[in-house]
């Protein structure tokens, strides 16, 4: 797979179906999706300004590096049923 960032649903977030798409960009299915470029809807997640700029230099996190930071300092601690980690 070439390089670049991917999301899936798990399948017990998929078989429930009271349970919404989690962004328009993301409609419910098995297959997973692939990006070479950081998808928005997670870059949404990150903080911005002064906020961010700690973070970087309190994790150590070069600031282009959009996915580590997000790991960092997301992981369960998101907006709705969302969890952020690092291959499987």
């Amino acid at each position: 797979m070439p390089a670049g960032y991917s999301f899936e649903y798990a399948e017990s977030y998929l078989s429930d179906e009271n349970l919404p798409q989690i962004a328009f960009s993301f409609p419910k299915q098995k297959a997973q999706f692939f990006s070479a470029e950081f998808f928005p809807f997670f870059y949404g997640m990150l903080s911005e300004g002064a906020n961010r700029e700690i973070q970087e230099k309190m994790l150590k996190i070069d600031g282009k590096d959009n996915f580590s930071l997000l790991v960092e300092t997301a992981q369960t601690e998101t907006i709705g049923a969302i969890t952020v980690r690092d291959k499987l």
